[in-house]
């Protein structure tokens, strides 16, 4: 552990009171995100700013841009979707209903994934992959745990074998208890079904590699989704790079996999030198920024690391894209607030980004 740990596991906190307010605005939907969202003071992301409008409409483009991509995974004509159904995790007709008869083959890793709802709003919607596996701190995963099963009812409906056996330990399959031994190296989850909250560190790719490949479900031949919203940019380069290249060793055996990744860019300009500054006065330093500080830089970077084609652009890109997309839902949040600070919001959003590697197998031929 480093001692900024402590202050980056905070930002998942402010995260959630963010999202939470966020659902409570209009922005966008996220009923589940309160559930996470602490009580009390200091709340950083949340309310009582000059700069609340600001913040809002940034997390509503950071929301936004994520979930088109996971839909877009879910959506996509990938090679193998061809091929014969693989029930292996299917237990019933009632289980395959939930999955998406032509998608279930599908699995998501998401890395740094602190209290994020995706698994759920999938879940809902009846789009959930065969397997969604969420790594975090063992003190960020059990106590994501312990919110789960105590709200079992809001998070799995009325799906009531979800419900009766909601995040077991993995270590021996019980109840109660932290998820094995005792430490945070040990709490991790499972649900009867596809979803997984495991225990690891990101910057110890060995191993974060030895338990994703043991855990029950994992499928390394199957498309996968690897997700990193904002925590690559607080470890080190180094560190970060080889997050990448182990998610592209991991799925080398799979038709098609993708890495998507959300961070902040640009910190050798002002705006970015002040919020450096910003981040490292409440102890969670950019350490990794410094590794792709462009959007060529983490083009380059995913390239380098195992994957084929690579793409970037900075969330003012991302936001003209989707309001592009769907001009009536751009309409209706730009209508939710007055924002005073324009020009500071295009500075802040040119310095996050969304970036992806793919590596996509050639089809087979059905001549």
């Amino acid at each position: 552990p480093r001692p900024t740990d402590a202050a980056v596991r905070l930002t998942n906190d402010e995260a959630s009171v963010a999202k939470a307010r966020c659902h409570e605005l209009g922005y966008f939907d996220d009923p589940l995100a309160a559930a996470f969202a602490p009580r009390g003071p200091a709340k950083r992301g949340g309310g009582g700013t000059h700069h609340e409008p600001l913040i809002n409409r940034g997390y509503y483009a950071r929301v936004r841009a994520m979930r088109a991509m996971i839909d877009a995974f879910m959506d996509a004509s990938l090679p193998g979707d061809d091929d014969e159904d693989d029930d292996r995790d299917v237990r019933d007709d009632r289980v395959r209903r939930r999955h998406h008869p032509s998608r279930r083959r599908r699995q998501i890793v998401s890395l740094g994934a602190g209290f994020d709802t995706s698994y759920f709003r999938l879940l809902a919607a009846g789009r959930a992959p065969g397997l969604f596996v969420e790594v975090d701190y063992g003190e960020v995963a059990r106590k994501k745990a312990e919110i789960v099963r105590a709200r079992r009812e809001r998070f799995f409906g009325d799906r009531e074998d979800e419900m009766t056996n909601a995040l077991v330990n993995l270590a021996d399959g019980s109840y109660h208890g932290d998820g094995g031994g005792g430490d945070d190296d040990d709490a991790s989850f499972r649900d009867v079904f596809g979803y997984r909250l495991l225990s690891a560190d990101l910057r110890d790719v060995a191993t974060l590699e030895r338990k994703l490949l043991d855990l029950p479900g994992y499928d390394a031949e199957i498309p996968t989704l690897f997700l990193a919203e904002c925590c690559l940019a607080y470890v080190e380069p180094e560190e970060a790079a080889a997050v990448i290249a182990l998610a592209a060793r991991l799925s080398s055996s799979a038709p098609a996999a993708a890495f998507v990744l959300y961070d902040p860019i640009g910190p050798d300009d002002a705006f970015g030198v002040q919020m450096g500054l910003n981040l490292r006065a409440r102890g969670c330093p950019l350490r990794g920024v410094a590794g792709a500080p462009t959007l060529e830089a983490q083009r380059e970077r995913f390239q380098a690391r195992g994957w084929a084609r690579a793409g970037a652009m900075d969330m003012n890109d991302a936001c003209d894209r989707l309001a592009r997309r769907d001009a009536s839902d751009h309409l209706r949040m730009t209508r939710l607030e007055m924002l005073d600070e324009v020009e500071e919001f295009r500075m802040m959003l040119a310095h996050y980004c969304v970036a992806w590697g793919v590596n996509e197998k050639k089809r087979a031929s059905n001549g």
